[in-house]
Parts: structure tokens; sequence; C-alpha cells
């Protein structure tokens, strides 16, 4: 069953009624996300983040670097490859282009997270179209015009071919990394913690794969790599921002973004290192990679889609077995709206004293944690015993 077989969005791989369901719910987030977003996706003048890609772009074009604009936070290649793109479709034309990508990758990230529901086609398109069309951060995703949406679902698509199809997964997450790196802390975790050994060589093969792709696709842009690295060292404290060194900053403890990326990782591998029940790779990874992030808004807790759904799945499993969810029904619930609301908690909290606003922000901050810990007991409860957890199948590689 798809939802137990840590399902990904490749139609080949999938049997011919699968195949069919996942085309139906990709049709139908498009269709959903097409109508409830027209009026952001048709928009005629650029949107907010748009503009400032777009004036990277021309910089880049003239001759000068991205980085004199002091809100540009990207790595160079993405100003370089944007920079490639206003040159050939021109400004309108680029704005499309990042807005179908947005739409391609945003399809990707909840066709992904609907397939780890519990199986029925009629369920999962409810809960992918109720995304698509009704989450606040899908809203805001597409009302600024970031890129997130997109690298989100790359970033999701590699995580969920990495033990099947290394290659092609380690090409996608290496190309999302260099564009922007909010799956960077997926490359420790596959290289270094604990998992099958079925899985270890494929997750190993994907991240060296990853890490020869960004190095090359950065090869152009060498230049401009340290005035990206100064800026990403000395970042600053963002009112909206829902990430550990935010809340850090907000209590005057600040860190050093690499130290707490360094720290997430750590404490995942620590965790990792013998776990009773293997850990679900794509679940993990979707936790782990915003967590360690400096910089973290609603639209980049999408990545945590899977999660999301993963617990959702185990409480249903639960219930299904005649046994009391419990405390988990709530946590899963109120998890999965303080991620989708994540945007109006960071801002709505900036009024509030330091102490409170850190409270504030620790709870979408940590609730993909908690619906990981959710998804990872039902995962090991006794109600499973009859079936296998989606990665202990042997595994066959694709590449």
């Amino acid at each position: 069953m798809a939802a137990s077989t840590g399902a990904t969005v490749s139609l080949r791989a999938r049997p011919g009624g699968e195949r069919r369901e996942t085309l139906l719910l990709t049709l139908a987030v498009l269709g959903s996300l097409a109508a409830a977003h027209a009026g952001e996706l048709f928009a005629r003048q650029p949107l907010w983040d748009e503009r400032v890609y777009l004036a990277a772009f021309e910089h880049v074009l003239t001759g000068v670097s991205a980085y004199v604009d002091p809100v540009f936070l990207y790595p160079p290649s993405f100003a370089f490859a944007g920079a490639g793109l206003f040159s050939v479709l021109g400004e309108a034309g680029t704005i499309v282009f990042l807005r179908l990508a947005n739409l391609l990758g945003l399809t990707l990230a909840i066709v992904i997270a609907a397939l780890r529901l519990p199986s029925g086609l009629a369920v999962r398109l409810v809960a992918a179209m109720g995304v698509a069309a009704l989450s606040p951060a899908v809203s805001v995703a597409l009302g600024y015009g970031n890129i997130s949406p997109f690298v989100v679902g790359i970033t999701l698509t590699a995580a969920s071919l990495a033990i099947r199809a290394p290659v092609r997964a380690g090409l996608l997450l290496g190309l999302a990394v260099v564009l922007k790196p909010l799956g960077a802390a997926l490359l420790p975790l596959m290289l270094f913690a604990h998992w099958a050994p079925e899985e270890r060589s494929a997750l190993r093969r994907a991240a060296w794969v990853a890490l020869a792709t960004a190095a090359i696709a950065s090869l152009p842009t060498l230049a401009e790599l340290r005035p990206y690295l100064e800026r990403s060292a000395t970042l600053r404290s963002q009112g909206g921002s829902l990430s550990l060194f935010e809340i850090l900053r907000t209590l005057r403890s600040p860190v050093p973004a690499w130290l707490l990326f360094a720290a997430v990782v750590a404490a995942s591998l620590l965790v990792l290192r013998r776990p009773r029940t293997r850990p679900d790779f794509l679940v993990v990874a979707s936790v782990v990679a915003p967590l360690s992030l400096p910089l973290v808004w609603s639209h980049t807790l999408l990545l945590t889609l899977p999660a999301q759904a993963a617990a959702i799945a185990a409480v249903t499993r639960r219930w299904q077995a005649a046994a009391r969810p419990g405390p988990e029904a709530m946590i899963t619930a109120l998890g999965c709206i303080a991620i989708h609301t994540a945007y109006a908690i960071g801002g709505g909290s900036t009024g509030f004293p330091p102490a409170l606003r850190a409270l504030a922000l620790l709870v979408p901050t940590l609730a993909p944690t908690a619906l990981a810990i959710t998804a990872h007991r039902g995962r090991a409860a006794p109600s499973e015993s009859r079936e296998s957890p989606p990665n202990s199948e042997r595994v066959r590689t694709a590449d």
C-alpha cells in the first residue's frame, strides 16, 4: 500500500492503479492551487520576493555582485541561473517561469505527503486539495513569490527517491541545495546516520552524487561564494522567522547559524544512532531540514508535510485497530494547525515580551518534531506488527 511503502511520485515505479491515483492527485492539486491562488499566480506585477530576485538577476547581468542588495540571501548559483533566464526570457518570462516552478514544487510536496496518508483515494484527494486551497502557508508562499515551494518540492522528491533511485535523488538534491540550501542537513544524515544496511549504501551514494552535483553547479560562481558565506555568517534577527536561531536571539542568547546547524545535525545523528524501530528517512529528513535552518518561514515548514501525513496515518491506524489514540491525536491535530498557521504566530508575536515570544515561536518550531515522534511511535506500535515498516522492505535501487 502506498502509505506503508514510502511512496514517491515516480509513475513508472508504481503499479497501474497507484499510478492512476498519483495522476489524479497531481491533477487535483494543480487545479486546486490554480483556482484558489489565481490572484497570486496571475498577478501582472512582480510580487515581493520576485522583485528581490529580478534585481539580483539584473545586477549579475550588468557585472555587479548580487550581494550589493542587503536583502538578497540566496546562493550565487541561484543568482547566476536566474540571470541566464532573465537574459533569455525577459522580466515577464522569468516571472512566469518562477511561478510555474513554484506550482510544480507545491504539487510534488503535497502529492508526496498525500500518498503517505491512510489508503483511500477519496481521503487523499480531500486532504491534498484542502492543503493546496486552504493552507495559509501555501497562500503566503505564493503571495510573496518566494522560490521556497519549488525547492521544497525538489528536496522532498529527492528524499523520497533516495533509497530506491539514489543517483536521481542525488542530482535533484544537489541542484536544490545550490538554489536554496533548505535540504543541506540531509547530506550529513545520509552519510553518517545509522541506517539499515540495505538503505545505507543507497543513501550514501545519493549524498555523494548530491555533493558532486552541487560542487559542479557552483564552479561558475566561485567568485561570489565568499560574499554569500559572509552574509550567511552574519544573519540578523528576522521578525517573523520560526527557528531555534530566532528563539535564541529573542532570549538574548544568540548562536552563529553554522553552530546551530552543526548542533541540530549532531543531535539528530545521536538520536538515530540506535533506534528501536527503523526510522523513515523521508520523515526524518522533512523534520531535521527546517530545524537546522537559521531563517524559517511558514512556507519553509512545507518541508514537514510528509511528517504531518505520517503522524496522521499513525493515529488513524491506532484508531482502526480499536486502540485509543490517546494524546497522539491531539498532538497531531494541534501540530498540523500550528505549522500551517505559523506565519500568523511568527508575525503576531513580534510585540510580545521576549520570554512569551520565544514560547510562542517554540510551538510551530518544534511541532514537526512532535509529529515525527508520533509517526515513529506508530511504526513501533503492536498494531503494526503484521506490517513491514516503510523502509524495511528489501531495497532495489533503480540507478
